[in-house]
């Protein structure tokens, strides 16, 4: 996965926080997803106008953590999330609206 490549979180979920973390409904409510830690990070920072390698950098400065194991972290969550049917997160070469 290219830490370069812009991320959004897809379009048209309802996100309800939680005490522990966040709920988000897919657009045709059929899915529920769970969300805790640093993916409810990710999730609230992918507009589609920050990289992804920006979005790690701001998570590991505001948690203290060394950049690779925000960076890894990261990547396990997005690797499932971005395989899940219908894809949490769209990834592109170019900002995304």
């Amino acid at each position: 996965m290219n830490i370069d490549s812009f991320i959004k979180s897809k379009s048209g979920c309802i996100s309800k926080d939680t005490k522990d973390g966040m709920l988000i409904l897919s657009p045709d409510e059929k899915y529920l997803y769970i969300l805790k830690g640093c993916a409810v990070d990710v999730w609230t920072r992918s507009s589609g106008k920050k990289t992804l390698k920006q979005i790690i950098e701001e998570i590991s400065l505001e948690f203290a953590m060394d950049f690779n194991k925000a960076r890894k972290d990261i990547l396990d969550f997005l690797k499932d999330a971005i395989q899940e049917n219908p894809p949490l997160f769209v990834l592109s070469k170019n900002p995304v609206q």
